[in-house]
Parts: structure tokens; sequence; C-alpha cells
């Protein structure tokens, strides 16, 4: 508001009828223009005296003018108070599940490092246990007759099979596989025919 614009308020307050809310923005604006207050004032005293019609007792209406203001106040208060305490409240119950979630995490890495250290040591304190099975003569034999059975019935012809014959001295069989690779290598012939005629020879010589 300009200046010019507040003295014709001024001029034309007493005559013109200003509502109570239009006093007090304008008390508002300029908390020390007096005409302003003392209109807001009278306005307020006309109030007063319609309320001595609807209530006799004079106390009680001064406690209920003057605390009827302190209410809505302490009401606000109560209200903000409530919402801060609520928030508040919140703020601690979410701090306290990521404390508690923060412990869990550590209880659990530590129960994992703990049960790793105990794998480890008992895997430095006790040694291997290695289980030794000693094979009988009699698991030999029935591994050479698996191997020579099996290799019959594929028509396995080779020089392994053959000193297997000799070692468990089938001298026949050993000169049959050899007679066979004569045939099967040609280019070998001479050592295939030296090695029949020693086991024959050994052959000869279990007779005897």
């Amino acid at each position: 508001m300009k200046k010019t614009e507040l003295l014709k308020e001024i001029e034309q307050f007493k005559e013109k009828t200003m509502p109570q809310t239009e006093v007090k923005e304008l008390i508002a604006l300029y908390p020390y223009f007096t005409l302003a207050q003392l209109v807001q004032a009278t306005k307020e005293s006309k109030h007063t005296f319609n309320l001595h019609a609807l209530f006799p007792d004079r106390s009680y209406l001064k406690t209920l003018l003057s605390t009827n203001e302190d209410r809505q106040s302490t009401k606000l208060i109560d209200e903000n108070l409530k919402k801060s305490s609520f928030q508040t409240e919140e703020k601690d119950k979410l701090n306290e599940t990521s404390v508690e979630s923060k412990e869990l995490m550590y209880h659990s890495d530590t129960e994992n490092v703990s049960i790793d250290e105990l794998i480890e040591k008992f895997n430095t304190s006790y040694p291997k246990i290695s289980i030794c099975i000693e094979q009988s003569e009699e698991d030999e034999v029935y591994e050479d007759l698996c191997k020579t059975s099996v290799s019959e019935k594929m028509n396995i012809i080779s020089e392994t099979l053959a000193k297997v014959y000799v070692n468990q001295r089938a001298y026949d069989k050993a000169i049959k596989i050899y007679r066979a690779l004569i045939v099967k290598y040609p280019e070998k012939n001479s050592i295939f025919a030296n090695l029949i005629e020693e086991l024959k020879e050994k052959k000869n010589s279990q007779k005897i």
C-alpha cells in the first residue's frame, strides 16, 4: 500500500465500516497503526458485549475468552508433538532394524569363519586315511581269467596279450597269437617267429 492510499484510508476510516478480517490484515501490515488497533478493540468490545447476554457469569466469560485461543494453540502444539514423536519412533525402529541386521550379518560371518577354521585345523592336524587292500593271488588269477575270456570273445590280437599269456605260462595261447600277428604284421615276421621258437622250447622244458 502506498502512502497516498494509507492517508485516504485514515481520512475515510471513521466513515467506512471495514470488516474485522480486513482490520486484522491492516494491523498485520502496519503493526503501529494505532487507529486500526482502536477500531479492532471497539469491534472486540462489541463482540464481548453481545457475549454478556449469553454468559451472565463474567468470570466464566473471562476464562472462555482468554483460553479460547490458548486451547487452539495448545491443540496445534500437541498435534505437532505427536507427529514429531511418531516420526522419531519410526526413525528409532528403522535404526534398530538396521542395527539388528548388521549384527546378524556379523554373527553369520563369524560363524562361517569359525567353521572354515575348524575344517582347516582338522585337515592339518589329522592325517589322511589311506585304505590299502592287498591283492591276493586268487584275485590276480580271477583278473587274468577275465582278461583272457574277454579278449578271446572279442578276438583281440596284440603283443601285450601274448606277453600276458607268457607270464601266465599259457604258451599255446601265446604261440597262437604270435602266429596271428605274423599274418597281420608281415614286416615283423622274423621277430614273431623267434618268439614262437622260444615259447616252444619253454613248453618242452616244462614237460621234461
